[in-house]
């Protein structure tokens, strides 16, 4: 007979949960009753919802655990030995150690015997209804893919009509913004062409327009021409001054021959004679007044020369000023249409090219359509290409 230390060596060598000896000779309902879950635990039984049960407050509960776990063992116990006593309610809450050794060492048996079996029959048995669950699972995964592909060939075949009318929709819009295009694009190149001419035109004119420099130069010369004619006044008169001196000379010396003559009249040869030195003097006086006299014409010429150069400079320097201000002016406004102009071309440009970004959105719209319709008829022939492949794998099933 195999002793108590022996037969718990052969325990802990199959089992995880360790026995010790004294856990055979003096055995208790605890120690059985936690080495008998274990055991069970092999066989795949839920023990938490067993060790739930143990430990529950409730003592009905914990009653019907201690005759379920009876229950359980008895039954295994009997498949090792059929001859041998029942495993009883009290042989769980009373545990001898006879008993005790005797059920461990038959449940040990039957559980290296159950190993063996599960190796050479269990196991591909099990492995055989699992290949017919899968093979089945396929069947019925089959015929309900079957019966949907069915009921979206039905839908869809209701709904191919409508999606070839949206097609040809969709293909007429399609057209239409193509030709919208089109123009929207002549348009802007005209509208750019336009664009290049009017900078053209404004880099023309302010070419044309006077510069701050040139305005200065210009506005010194004219200082210049206003400070000679200034001087020109001056001068003419002082000369007219001049003049006016000289005439009034002359009319004292005038009066002053008259006096002479009376005083010939009078007096004697020898005044006679003085007044032909005076005659002499009044003759050199003539001939110095006409002297004087071409001079101040000559002065005159030369005044009334200078002056019209100076007036015609004056005249020309301002028919100019005035044709650079007309030239500045009309400069200005044809800027400001240019800019006018540019400013709605732009705008207009940014109309055709928010007109440009609604049709490319309307164009991957339409796209994005296309797509999904090519997509539908693909769903729905892919099912009547694949129904002959289909019906062969459901026979080669049904043969096997």
């Amino acid at each position: 007979m195999v002793t108590y230390k022996e037969f718990s060596i052969e325990w802990n060598n199959v089992m995880q949960l360790k026995i010790k000896e004294s856990d055979l000779r003096i055995p208790n309902e605890t120690i059985l009753t936690n080495i008998l879950l274990h055991y069970l635990e092999q066989f795949g039984f839920a023990i938490n919802l067993l060790r739930e049960r143990q430990s529950s407050e409730n003592h009905s509960v914990r009653h019907n655990f201690k005759v379920n776990l009876c229950s359980y063992i008895n039954h295994l116990y009997k498949l090792g030995n059929e001859t041998s006593q029942p495993f009883t309610y009290f042989d769980l809450v009373n545990p001898t150690p006879k008993k005790t050794y005797h059920v461990l060492k038959y449940l040990l048996n039957y559980l290296l015997f159950f190993n063996m079996m599960k190796v050479d029959v269990i196991d591909p048995t099990i492995n055989k209804i699992n290949e017919y669950k899968e093979i089945y699972n396929k069947i019925q995964t089959k015929k309900l893919e079957e019966k949907n592909n069915e009921q979206l060939r039905t839908k869809y075949h209701k709904e191919i009509p409508k999606i070839s009318d949206q097609i040809e929709h969709l293909i007429s819009v399609q057209n239409k913004q193509s030709r919208t295009i089109e123009q929207l694009q002549t348009k802007l190149n005209e509208t750019e062409s336009r664009l290049a001419n009017l900078r053209d035109q404004k880099l023309h004119l302010c070419s044309k327009i006077v510069t701050n420099e040139e305005a200065d130069s210009i506005e010194r010369k004219k200082i210049v021409i206003e400070k000679e004619l200034e001087e020109q006044s001056e001068i003419e008169h002082a000369v007219m001054d001049r003049n006016r001196q000289t005439k009034i000379t002359l009319n004292k010396l005038e009066e002053f021959l008259k006096y002479g003559d009376n005083i010939m009249e009078v007096y004697s040869l020898k005044v006679f004679e003085k007044h032909c030195t005076i005659a002499k003097k009044q003759t050199d006086l003539y001939s110095m007044e006409n002297f004087l006299e071409n001079k101040n014409d000559q002065a005159k010429m030369l005044i009334e020369q200078n002056v019209i150069q100076i007036n015609n400079k004056k005249a020309a320097l301002q028919q100019e000023m005035e044709t650079f201000k007309n030239i500045e002016i009309q400069a200005s406004k044809k800027i400001k249409e240019l800019e006018e102009n540019i400013e709605k071309e732009e705008k207009q440009n940014e109309l055709i090219d928010f007109e440009l970004h609604k049709i490319e959105n309307a164009l991957i719209a339409e796209q994005n359509n296309e797509n999904t319709i090519e997509n539908a008829k693909k769903f729905l022939l892919e099912p009547l290409k694949s129904k002959s492949m289909f019906d062969f794998n459901i026979s080669e099933d049904k043969n096997t």
